[in-house]
């Protein structure tokens, strides 16, 4: 199998022939990226370390906690507005001119084939030679969903990652940036 899911560590791991992609939900429910290189089979969340930041911000449900920080954690898809400083994947903004987005881990799925892109050129597969992984990222606040989309050719050495946002509300929101 490709796409492997470990309920326990709660780790996400993608196989290739030669390569592996690993990400993790943390306790709070943020997705982080732990690794992507030569292929393994060991949980790669030792990389992860948390020292006193006594200076970076970090979300309210860390509460005192700060070692803590998502400036310095490896987020799999940051967006503006949680405290992480550096480049981010994702800016929305809500009618309101509000621009944040707490994106948190929602659900997952894995299934056979992989994803379709409509009317964009794409890594094309038959059912049985990729899987695709979708993992949905959801603020309940700003309402919008990130849905996060993996395809795995195994053979091929191939992962290719796909992003749809979805507003959830009613009320309009604008992407100024989608990576």
């Amino acid at each position: 199998m490709a796409i492997i899911y470990n309920p326990n560590k709660k780790i996400f791991t993608l196989h290739t022939a030669h390569t592996t992609y690993q990400m993790q939900v943390d306790p709070l429910g943020y997705l982080l990226h732990l690794y992507y290189g030569a292929k393994t089979n060991s949980p790669m969340d030792y990389v992860l370390t948390y020292a006193d930041r006594g200076f970076s911000g970090n979300p309210y449900a860390a509460g005192m906690d700060r070692t803590y920080s998502l400036d310095a954690l490896p987020q799999e898809y940051p967006s503006l507005g949680t405290g992480d400083y550096r480049n981010i994947a994702l800016n929305i903004k809500n009618e309101k001119g509000v621009e944040s987005a707490d994106l948190l881990f929602k659900s997952y799925e894995i299934r056979s084939g992989k994803y379709q892109l409509q009317g964009l050129p794409a890594v094309w597969a038959d059912e049985n030679e990729a899987q695709t992984l979708e993992i949905v990222l959801a603020d309940e606040n700003a309402q919008v969903e990130v849905h996060l989309l993996y395809g795995v050719l195994e053979e091929n050495d191939v992962i290719t990652r796909s992003v749809r946002i979805k507003n959830t509300g009613t009320g309009q929101i604008t992407i100024e940036k989608a990576a």
